[in-house]
């Protein structure tokens, strides 16, 4: 079953890996709903995303992986807005 995931970053080394970062990202239906925040929505768990975007970072950046639920607010871009509920 597919679910909706938050990724927020910090990315502090510029000029490293990044590329493969947002590639990484994008490569799951994703949406930038902010500069360093994506959502995606997949069948993977946390821990599979994080595996998979970990190998892009480097020691002094920083990323979270966080399911999203139905406990949510917040003011979004409008299509932002139509990813999520077409997608919750």
């Amino acid at each position: 079953m597919s679910k909706i995931y938050s990724i927020s970053y910090d990315l502090n080394t510029p000029g490293q890996k990044y590329d493969d970062l947002y590639a990484a990202i994008e490569s799951y239906d994703s949406c930038k709903i902010m500069k360093s925040h994506y959502l995606v929505y997949t069948s993977s768990t946390a821990g599979q995303i994080y595996d998979k975007l970990s190998i892009c970072l480097d020691q002094n950046d920083r990323i979270l992986i966080s399911e999203l639920n139905s406990n949510h607010r917040g003011w979004l871009a409008q299509s932002a807005c139509d990813w999520i509920k077409k997608r919750s």
